[in-house]
C-alpha cells in the first residue's frame, strides 16, 4: 500500500501494519503489465472486466455564454449620404444571402446623379450630329454621368 516503504527482510509496514510483500521482477510482461502474487491478489480483492465502448449518460450542468462568430460578422456602409426609408433586416439573427435587399435608402446626392444621367441621355439622343452629341467643349456627358454613378457604388446593371 505504501510504495515508499522498502525492506530487505520480511516484516510489517510501519505506517499501516500490513505484511510486507516481496517485489517480483519479470521482464516477460512488458511495461504495462502488473504481476501480483496470489496471496496479494486475495488481499486486494481486484476485479477485472473487458474494455467496452459506451456513451456517457451523465448530465453535466454548466454556466456559459453563447456568442456569435466574429469571423462571420460584416459591416456595411453606405457610399452616399441619405436616410433609411425601409429596413428589411430589422433584428439580430436574420440570415442574409448575397443579393438580398437589406435597406431602402433615399439620397439626394444619388438622385441628382441619376437625374444628371437621364438629362445627358435625353440631350445625346436629341443631338443630330456627333459634335453636339458629345456636348459642350467635346465632353462626353453620358460617360461622365455613368462614371459618377459608378463611383457612388452603382453597378452597370
Amino acid at each position: 500500500m505504501h510504495p515508499q516503504i522498502r525492506s530487505n527482510k520480511p516484516g510489517k509496514c510501519p505506517i499501516c501494519g500490513m505484511k510486507l510483500v516481496p517485489v517480483q521482477t519479470q521482464a516477460a510482461g512488458g511495461l504495462r503489465t502488473l504481476t501480483i502474487s496470489p496471496e496479494a491478489r486475495a488481499l486486494m480483492d481486484i476485479e477485472t472486466v473487458p474494455v467496452e465502448r459506451k456513451y456517457v449518460t451523465t448530465e453535466v450542468r454548466m454556466v456559459g455564454k453563447v456568442d456569435f462568430d466574429e469571423t462571420k460578422l460584416g459591416y456595411i456602409t453606405a457610399w452616399v449620404a441619405g436616410r433609411l426609408d425601409q429596413l428589411y433586416v430589422d433584428f439580430t439573427g436574420v440570415e442574409v444571402n448575397e443579393g438580398d435587399h437589406m435597406v431602402y435608402i433615399y439620397s439626394e446626392q444619388l438622385y441628382a446623379a441619376q437625374e444628371e444621367l437621364l438629362q445627358a441621355l435625353k440631350y445625346a439622343s436629341g443631338a443630330p450630329t456627333t459634335s453636339t452629341r458629345r456636348g459642350i467643349g467635346n465632353i462626353d456627358l453620358v460617360g461622365s454621368a455613368r462614371e459618377k454613378l459608378r463611383l457612388l457604388g452603382l453597378t452597370q446593371k
